[in-house]
C-alpha cells in the first residue's frame, strides 16, 4: 500500500482534520482536463493554460534530473531524457548530466552543419 492511501485514510478518521474536496478550498484546482500524471516535472516549468494544474509529480531541478536519469537508466528511454534536458528553466550543468546519461545509453548527437564555403573549399580547385 502507498502512503498516500494511508495517509488520506488517516485524516479522514481523526477528529483533528476537516477534510474537504480541494475545488471548495481552492475554485477550479482539480479538474479531470488539467489533472496529470506521468513522468518528473519541473517545479516552476509548466505554462497554465488553464486556471490551474495540479500535476504530478513535481520536483526542484536536482531531484528532476535524478528522477528522469533513473528512469531512463531502468527503461533505456532516451526520447524522454532528452526532453528533459530540453526545458529553458533547467541550469546548464544539469541539462549536461541528463545529456551525458543520453550518451551513456547510446544517443549520438548530431554534428553541427559545417558551413557551405567551408564544405566546399575542401574540394580540389
Amino acid at each position: 500500500m502507498h502512503c498516500e492511501a494511508f495517509v488520506g485514510s488517516a485524516l479522514l478518521n481523526s477528529p483533528d482534520f476537516r477534510c474537504v474536496e480541494i475545488n471548495q478550498l481552492i475554485p477550479n484546482t482539480f479538474r479531470l482536463e488539467t489533472f496529470r500524471v506521468g513522468l518528473p516535472m519541473l517545479l516552476g516549468s509548466q505554462a497554465h493554460g488553464m486556471e490551474t494544474e495540479l500535476m504530478h509529480p513535481v520536483f526542484e531541478a536536482e531531484d528532476y534530473v535524478v528522477k528522469h536519469i533513473a528512469h531512463a537508466r531502468a527503461t533505456k528511454d532516451i526520447r524522454n531524457l532528452l526532453a528533459a534536458a530540453d526545458v529553458p528553466e533547467l541550469p546548464p550543468p544539469l541539462k549536461d548530466q541528463l545529456l551525458a546519461v543520453a550518451k551513456e545509453l547510446g544517443f549520438v548527437p548530431a554534428r553541427a552543419p559545417v558551413p557551405p564555403e567551408q564544405y566546399l573549399s575542401s574540394f580540389p580547385q
